[in-house]
């Protein structure tokens, strides 16, 4: 799934003046179809191979029953919003996401939470709140087992920060599940990259690099005397 710019604030379809944050313009499009750019006018086809395209096609096969979306990713956030408004008051389907965090942040922005251009909070998106005004249903959970011949998975159990059951174990069957889980720096097996580098794979790591850039710089000019030192930061890879 690819980004197109950042979006404008405010959830589709809401009333003028209640803003919500939404993560960006692909959400958008999995509500209203693609926007005017380049050509193409509101309501047309996506080009094939695009990520709307993908995204289409997958809605497209998914008829009646009960589906559930596993990871609250790009994909997988489009994904459920998509079917919710489908089959919006429909009895003979249900959508479902679950994901392990009650929040999205689009990853390809991690780098400004690592750097601390972005706000993560004012940022992100709420799944209960996408899951309402999209409706599908919104599960918090990891996965802890997959039982494809009886079509069902186990969460397991939240905790909060103290450590205290939140939500205990459950089970959902499915007729469709789709996963979504995404993706994972590789580290090529090179030696002490896992155990020295911060990895920007998500927001806690993003935050994790900005406290510890942030104490490296007052680190370097906490002498009272003395010339300050300096801070080295070397990034691995491109993108």
């Amino acid at each position: 799934v690819y980004r197109q710019g950042r979006t404008a604030r405010g959830r589709p379809g809401q009333a003028p003046g209640r803003h919500q944050p939404t993560p960006h313009r692909l959400l958008d499009q999995a509500v209203h179809g693609p926007a005017a750019q380049g050509g193409q006018q509101r309501g047309e086809l996506a080009q094939p191979g695009s990520a709307e395209a993908r995204v289409g096609e997958l809605v497209e096969l998914l008829g009646e029953g009960v589906h559930h979306g596993l990871g609250g990713g790009a994909g997988g956030l489009v994904l459920a919003t998509r079917l919710g408004n489908q089959f919006k008051g429909s009895d003979k389907a249900s959508v479902t996401l679950v994901d392990g965090n009650l929040t999205h942040i689009w990853k390809p922005l991690l780098h400004e939470v690592a750097a601390g251009s972005l706000n993560a909070t004012a940022d992100e998106l709420n799944y209960l709140a996408q899951a309402k005004w999209n409706h599908f249903s919104f599960q918090l959970g990891r996965m802890k087992y997959l039982h494809r011949s009886e079509k069902y998975l186990s969460l397991e159990s939240v905790l909060d920060e103290d450590g205290k059951q939140v939500l205990a174990e459950r089970t959902i069957s499915y007729d469709t599940l789709v996963i979504a889980v995404g993706s994972t720096s590789n580290d090529f097996g090179i030696q002490g990259a896992k155990e020295h580098c911060v990895f920007l794979d998500t927001r806690q790591q993003a935050e994790r690099f900005h406290r510890k850039l942030l104490n490296a710089y007052l680190s370097s000019g906490a002498a009272a005397h003395g010339p300050q030192g300096t801070i080295s930061v070397a990034i691995v890879g491109g993108g």
